[in-house]
């Protein structure tokens, strides 16, 4: 993961790697997960909620 932004009441994940991915998740899950720049992660996602822009 290469950063987390504040949103307010969600924080922006930015996954660099073969595929762009910018990912919100709640605060809760934020602190739950313990992620920070630098970790490693594995992101997963419903079909049905995701969104493409183009780049």
């Amino acid at each position: 993961m290469t950063a987390v932004d504040n949103e307010g009441d969600r924080l922006r994940v930015r996954i660099e790697s073969d595929l762009r991915i910018v990912a919100e998740i709640t605060p809760g899950a934020h602190a739950e997960l313990a992620i920070a720049p630098g970790s490693e992660v594995w992101a997963s996602v419903k079909a049905t909620e995701v969104a493409v822009y183009p780049a």
